[in-house]
C-alpha cells in the first residue's frame, strides 16, 4: 500500500495556500466545519478516554478522534478507528489522540480498522507544531481480511505526545492566515453561511475587475 508524501510545516501549508490563493479569482475557507482543528495551547493532562499503570489516552482537544479504546496490558493500548458516518462518507478515517505519561517508556499502539483499512502514516509532536514521522522501524502494517492494520511503538519521555495521521493545523492558523489575506486591497472577506451547529464558513474571494481603483503617476 503506497501512503501519500509527508506534508511538511505549518507555514508551508499556509504559504502554499496564499500562493493558490493569489492565482485564482475565488478562494473559500470553510473555518470549523466538518474538520474539527486542534488549538494547541500548552499540553495538560485531561480526563482520559482509556489508560493504564504508565500513560492516559485522551482526545480532549478539538482535532481528537477515535472510535474507542481499551488498555490491553500495563504498555499497550488498543484504538478502534472508524469512519464518522454510515455509511462510510470518506473512508479515511482521521485519527489523533494523545498520551500523557505516568512512567516514561514505550507504549505498544494497536489501531483497529473494521472499514478501509490503515492510510494516514503516523506522526508525533509534543508541542502541537513540530510533527515527526514515526519511524518505520517503529510501525508494522498487517492485512487482515483485506483490511490494513496498524501496530506502532512510542516510546514517551516527561511530556505529553500527540499523534494523528497528519500534522494539525489550528483554527486561530486558518483565522490569521484569513485576516492577513483579506488586508489586501484585492481581497474581500464575508460570511459564507453557518454550519447545522452555528459554526461560521468564512469566505475570501478577489474582488471583481473594475472594482479596484488604481492611483496612477501622471
Amino acid at each position: 500500500m503506497e501512503y501519500p508524501s509527508p506534508a511538511t510545516t505549518k507555514m508551508y501549508h499556509l504559504l502554499r495556500m496564499s500562493k493558490y490563493y493569489l492565482s485564482t479569482l475565488t478562494a473559500v475557507l470553510i473555518l470549523g466545519g466538518c474538520a474539527n482543528t486542534v488549538e494547541v495551547a500548552p499540553v495538560v493532562a485531561a480526563p482520559g478516554r482509556c489508560e493504564t499503570p504508565n500513560v492516559v489516552l485522551d482526545t480532549d482537544f478539538p482535532t481528537g478522534n477515535i472510535a474507542s479504546c481499551e488498555a490491553v496490558n500495563q504498555t499497550g493500548l488498543a484504538i478502534k478507528i472508524e469512519p464518522e458516518d454510515e455509511p462510510p462518507i470518506n473512508c479515511s478515517a482521521w485519527y489523533a489522540f494523545r498520551l500523557t505519561p505516568r512512567n516514561t517508556g514505550a507504549v505498544q499502539i494497536s489501531l483497529n480498522y473494521e472499514h478501509c483499512g490503515h492510510r494516514y502514516w503516523p506522526k508525533t509532536s509534543t508541542d502541537g507544531i513540530n510533527w515527526t514521522n514515526l519511524s518505520p522501524d517503529s510501525v508494522a502494517l498487517e492485512d487482515i481480511d483485506g483490511v490494513a492494520q496498524a501496530k506502532m511503538i512510542i516510546t514517551l519521555g516527561e511530556k505529553p505526545v500527540f499523534v494523528a495521521g497528519q500534522e494539525i493545523i489550528s483554527s486561530s492558523d486558518y483565522a490569521a492566515w484569513v485576516g492577513q489575506v483579506s488586508q489586501s486591497p484585492l481581497v474581500e472577506q464575508s460570511l459564507l453561511g453557518k454550519s447545522a451547529e452555528g459554526k461560521k464558513f468564512q469566505r475570501c474571494r478577489s474582488k471583481p475587475p473594475g472594482a479596484i481603483r488604481v492611483n496612477r503617476l501622471s
